[in-house]
């Protein structure tokens, strides 16, 4: 057998990454959870993302739970997240611990391309822990903005 030398001229390229959008939902219970799923295949299917997206999900209690948990996963999503969908009830305000999650995240993801998408229960627009809620988030991504 003969071995047979690539050209000197010849460079090999690295492979090209397929690009994957990452979707991080943060959600107060079950209800919200199928919410923000099924407006995360909406989305997905009107981006025309299906094979090239990832998916994870954060319970407002589990973050609460484990507090390493929720400052690792805000650091992550601010490197890799596309989307983050905010996906609650609206009938209590927005807990502290979901403030802090949001502040490390909007510290950490600087210049970087992404969309902050809030869900709120229909029955809860306009009551006051929803009203409380929208005026924080529009404060935080007019500080975030900026």
């Amino acid at each position: 057998m003969r071995a047979v030398a690539a050209p000197p001229s010849f460079s090999r390229q690295p492979l090209q990454k397929k690009p994957v959008c990452c979707f991080v939902i943060l959600y107060e219970d079950f209800l919200a959870v199928e919410r923000a799923e099924a407006f995360c295949e909406k989305l997905k299917r009107k981006l025309d993302l299906d094979a090239s997206s990832l998916k994870e999900a954060w319970s407002f209690q589990s973050l609460h739970q484990f507090p390493n948990i929720a400052r690792i996963t805000a650091e992550e999503a601010a490197e890799d997240a596309d989307f983050i969908i905010l996906s609650l009830d609206g009938v209590a305000e927005l807990p502290a611990h979901i403030k802090a999650w949001m502040e490390i995240w909007g510290r950490l993801v600087g210049d970087r391309r992404h969309a902050l998408i809030t869900l709120f229960n229909k029955f809860s627009i306009g009551k006051g822990a929803c009203a409380a809620t929208k005026a924080y988030l529009h404060q935080f991504t007019n500080g975030h903005l900026k």
